[in-house]
């Protein structure tokens, strides 16, 4: 029971936003209607997800992750299935062929929410690739990227990363 006039008010219900309206209530329509909006993004939580490569190569995999007070962390691997062509050149000879790997790293960042929907995260990061079919190959690269996060529903999304790489080491065949 309330009188008519102007009140502050303040909902607060888990996984929404916090609902701050001034309303006033008139004794001849008692009822106000007011809509919460779920909360999409938390500053904690955990994610999972198949990820896709497309560029130079192609590769499948999966990422595991979560944002801790918005801080991202964030580990994966990409089996690499088809690539372009790699030369090899020694004093007597040469060769070229297709190879397959796996690609193995992790990275770090701060997520930046823009909207109940919409996130942005800068991320670095470091990869390892291993190259299947040689025991010489490999390279340790520098990654740097932004993971883009849209939220569908609570608890499903989609997401896009693009990224540049650094080689930092690199094995005889690179």
């Amino acid at each position: 029971d309330m009188r008519s006039g102007e009140y502050d008010v303040r909902l607060v219900k888990p996984k929404y936003f916090d609902l701050i309206k001034k309303i006033t209530l008139d004794a001849k329509s008692p009822v106000v209607k007011l809509k919460m909006k779920h909360e999409l993004f938390k500053k904690n939580s955990f994610y999972w997800q198949f990820s896709g490569q497309a560029g130079s190569t192609l590769g499948a995999g999966v990422n595991l992750g979560g944002y801790i007070r918005n801080f991202n962390i964030e580990f994966f691997g990409t089996y690499i299935f088809d690539t372009e062509k790699i030369y090899a050149y020694s004093v007597n000879n040469h060769s070229d062929y297709e190879y397959k790997g796996i690609l193995v790293g992790g990275k770090v960042g701060y997520g930046i929410k823009l909207s109940r929907m919409f996130r942005v995260t800068p991320q670095v990061g470091v990869t390892h690739l291993l190259l299947i079919d040689s025991d010489v190959s490999y390279a340790d690269f520098a990654t740097i990227g932004v993971r883009g996060e849209m939220m569908l529903t609570r608890g499903f999304g989609i997401s896009l990363t693009p990224e540049v790489s650094f080689a930092a080491k690199r094995g005889k065949l690179y």
